[in-house]
């Protein structure tokens, strides 16, 4: 039996991701009724921790310790693996016994959104370490405005959004991260990525910048009310 793992967080955690090719993510946002918090806990570890993953497949909850007013989720489930071995884990997530579950999970929570990815590029490696790249384009957007128009709903319980999120500032170009900046901006969609996630992010950003992984941000144009980031557990003062 494979045991469920509970992760609590200062702020939030969006993926999980580890060594392999392929690497998908599945983010479930969860609001538990007040006082239920461990009853969520619980009931997920109830169900996931009798399911014999599928090979290279993880389960996580994340728990919301600090948020702004506009943040509402207060606990992320987070499904990572490969495509195939989230498939076979969907296929496990049904029957009388995952009906059950979610009978029971409501009892004490609702989801309020679901999210889907895959990590781009992981540290450390080289551009030109094959190993470093966890996946390659597969297919591209043509025309970023329809499909934001046909796929973003802006709605505050909505479970279907358009988020634009590089892996980290630090994994990617600053061009990239302006572009993307600048693109969520103009389709009036939110940003997201990882930051001050370690003392390593801090060396990396003062040696490679000069800057704190906050100032960076900012000279980036990645803060605001439409950006959120995970983990900052690194942050200073200023």
């Amino acid at each position: 039996m494979k045991q469920f793992l509970t992760i609590l967080i200062t702020l939030f955690s969006v993926t999980i991701t580890f060594g392999q090719d392929q690497i998908t993510w599945n983010e479930v946002g969860v609001v538990a009724k007040e006082g239920y918090a461990n009853n969520i806990i619980q009931t997920m570890d109830n169900f996931y921790g009798n399911i014999e993953m599928p090979e290279g497949v993880s389960v996580s909850l994340t728990a919301v310790y600090h948020s702004d007013e506009n943040h509402k989720a207060t606990h992320y489930l987070n499904f990572a693996g490969t495509i195939e071995g989230l498939v076979e884990l969907r296929q496990l997530r049904s029957g009388p016994d995952y009906s059950e579950y979610t009978s029971e999970f409501s009892k004490y929570g609702k989801t309020i959104s679901n999210s889907h990815g895959k990590t781009f590029i992981r540290i450390p490696g080289s551009e030109d370490d094959e190993a470093n790249f966890a996946q390659v384009w597969e297919w591209r957007v043509e025309d970023q405005a329809a499909f934001v128009e046909e796929f973003n709903n802006p709605d505050a319980l909505s479970m279907l959004r358009v988020v634009i999120a590089p892996c980290s500032p630090f994994s990617v170009s600053q061009d990239l991260m302006k572009i993307s900046a600048e693109m969520a901006r103009n389709y009036n969609i939110t940003l997201h990525t990882h930051l001050a996630e370690n003392d390593e992010d801090i060396e990396y950003s003062m040696k490679k910048f000069n800057k704190s992984p906050g100032e960076y941000a900012q000279d980036l144009g990645w803060l605001g009310d439409d950006v959120w980031h995970a983990h900052c557990v690194k942050l200073n003062q200023s």
